[in-house]
């Protein structure tokens, strides 16, 4: 019995061994393509240029996230017009609130309408881009981004695969590796704008006015209510003095029943 516990036991090491073994190898090959992949522009004669085109990279898709988070707070929250929306002709401001009904998006569909802005404009700003002498070459069709809205802050990851090549030197760059981190109070600013509008479950006529300028003035942030064409429809603007943190406004309407 003892011989056959120091058998087994002997077994059990070698499959541990084996399972190092492989794992170890498997881990070497990964970092050996990864650094060929990473270091293939990092001779002197292309590393500056390669280096530059990786920073006008990043800084399109910084200006990028950056747009669309300004657009989606002039839109409130919405990049494709939803059916319930006022028509400016080169923007449209949605309803939050109209006549009973709460239309307020969910959170996931405003992180969903950000990153749809990032997809249908990556071309054009990749296209942009001085290109250092480069072929980049990438498929616009296949983006897809997903934003992540948190407090104090708003994370992009643009999941494009792209190909640098010169000459007979190419790499793959993955811009889901370099996410787009930004300052922001859209968390706060529809933090504010959700109180507002369901502060008319209880009473479709009345809100506490007193209770938005407090948790305005908590996050820094300026809340200003005005007509919009006629009595019975609110403009709300959630706006914030910060040109550091994105967007700067957050606008919807609320239209109430006409007495």
């Amino acid at each position: 019995m003892k011989r056959g516990k120091r058998k087994t036991g002997q077994i059990s090491v070698f499959i541990i061994l084996a399972i190092v073994i492989v794992a170890a190898g498997g881990i070497a090959f990964f970092m050996a393509n990864n650094k060929s992949n990473t270091n293939v522009f990092n001779d002197p004669s292309t590393k500056p240029q390669y280096e530059d085109l990786l920073g006008s990279i990043e800084d399109c898709t910084k200006s990028l996230s950056m747009d669309a988070l300004d657009t989606i707070g002039i839109q409130g929250g919405y990049y494709n017009a939803p059916k319930e929306s006022f028509d400016l002709g080169w923007a449209f401001i949605p309803y939050y609130y109209k006549e009973g009904s709460f239309l307020m998006p969910a959170t996931i569909v405003i992180e969903n309408e950000l990153g749809a802005f990032v997809d249908d404009n990556i071309e054009y700003c990749l296209e942009s881009i001085d290109k250092q002498g480069f072929d980049v070459s990438y498929d616009a069709t296949k983006s897809k981004t997903k934003s992540s809205i948190s407090n104090g802050r708003v994370d992009f990851k643009i999941d494009i695969p792209i190909s640098i090549k010169k000459e007979s030197k190419s790499a793959k760059l993955e811009l889901e590796e370099m996410p787009v981190s930004l300052n922001s109070k859209l968390f706060e600013m529809l933090e504010i704008a959700r109180f507002i509008t369901d502060s008319h479950k209880e009473d479709p006529e009345m809100m506490c006015i007193s209770c938005v300028a407090d948790m305005a003035m908590e996050r820094n942030l300026y809340v200003d209510m005005l007509d919009f064409g006629d009595n019975a429809t609110t403009l709300t603007v959630i706006s914030q003095n910060n040109t550091e943190s994105y967007p700067i406004a957050l606008e919807f309407l609320n239209k109430y029943p006409e007495i």
